[in-house]
């Protein structure tokens, strides 16, 4: 039987737009928000039995409390599982956002810096992950393929760089995910990243930014629509309808000067 996944990351709601005019931020936040929604409607239409948010859904630990409730409440209303792994931004902090008692009972989220999981039995699905508790955090201890659960579809939900040792965003290498043995590796942090690559038997993906918050980050935004069958995995990149920054070439060849 196969089982579907919506994997986002890097939202950042309720990011300052500081050089907007106040009205105009306020509308782009507001529509992000909106376009978050029509992405969750589309992969529940695509068949998606779960939610997973890879870290900095908000832009900080203490976001907007209206902002806050209109997720949790879109959430809600969506009626399926969502898991949470905290990031850099969003840190799992006393009295912040997900420790105010606003989170719905089908949201779910990682407390703590160690790995740990929440189980999906009706879904045939684990997903393994951690917080953030701060600004930073060392690199995970993922567990390996033997400790792992053979009759679900195991994930690993994680805020963190690949390929960086010395990062203090949760450096994961190529060889601990290999070792680890899970079937999807669904990653947060880097905004704009390569493609999905296989480790071993592990997809890992990133979805890069899902609205861009300035012209470092130009286009379209993305969530991946994950299909798992046979234990083996495969991404579809669905494109955000948030607005974007765009950046055109005007060619001035025989303009007059003024």
């Amino acid at each position: 039987m196969a089982v579907r996944f919506l994997h986002l990351g890097d939202l950042h709601l309720g990011f300052a737009l500081a050089g907007m005019p106040v009205r105009e931020a306020r509308i782009w936040r507001a529509q992000q928000l909106e376009a978050l929604r029509e992405m969750l409607e589309s992969a529940c239409r695509e068949g998606a039995q779960l939610f997973l948010f890879a870290g900095d859904v908000f832009d900080t630990p203490t976001p907007d409390a209206a902002l806050a409730r209109s997720f949790f409440a879109m959430l809600r209303e969506m009626n399926i599982p969502a898991v949470i792994a905290p990031g850099n931004h969003d840190a799992f902090v006393a009295g912040g956002v997900y420790d105010g008692g606003l989170c719905p009972e089908n949201v779910y989220v990682f407390r703590e810096e160690e790995v740990a999981c929440f189980r999906f039995p009706s879904l045939g699905v684990s997903v393994y992950g951690y917080a953030f508790r701060g600004e930073a955090h060392g690199a995970p201890t993922l567990p390996d393929r033997g400790m792992l659960p053979t009759d679900t579809v195991n994930v690993l939900l994680a805020h963190g760089v690949l390929g960086a040792p010395t990062s203090p965003y949760a450096p994961m290498t190529a060889a601990m995910l290999a070792q680890s043995g899970f079937v999807y590796a669904a990653l947060g942090h880097v905004h704009l990243p390569d493609a999905p690559c296989r480790v071993g038997d592990t997809l890992v993906a990133y979805t890069g930014f899902f609205a861009g918050r300035g012209f470092d980050e130009t286009g379209v935004g993305h969530a991946n629509l994950v299909t798992v069958e046979h234990s083996r995995a495969e991404v579809t990149s669905l494109e955000s309808t948030a607005y974007r920054f765009a950046v055109h070439r005007v060619d001035c060849t025989g303009a007059l000067d003024g």
